[in-house]
């Protein structure tokens, strides 16, 4: 019987993206990558989030100067990358100075 394990070979693409997404959500250290970024980041996340507190975000991210958190009201975890309200913010971010 074949194997139904993912390679390069048979899904040029799954893999890669499934390796992204694994690492993700294990970042190795992410007060110290966010305290020695350079850049300003932006960091949104829905009010009706399931996975994550939305309340939490603040106090975690107010030890990093570079960093801005924006909470997007009555939107969940994958409601996110659709919101008109999320686009706005990143839009207004973009263009603050």
């Amino acid at each position: 019987m074949e194997s139904k394990s993912y390679t390069m070979e048979r899904e040029p693409r799954r893999l890669p993206t499934s390796f992204r997404l694994t690492t993700g959500y294990a970042p190795r250290n992410s007060r110290a990558d966010l305290a020695a970024t350079n850049v300003r980041v932006l960091a949104l996340i829905g009010a009706d989030d399931g996975a994550f507190k939305a309340e939490m975000m603040a106090p975690a991210l107010s030890a990093f100067p570079n960093v801005r958190g924006e909470v997007i009201p009555a939107t969940g975890h994958f409601d996110l990358a659709a919101s008109v309200a999320a686009t706005d913010t990143i839009v207004a971010w973009l263009m603050e100075r």
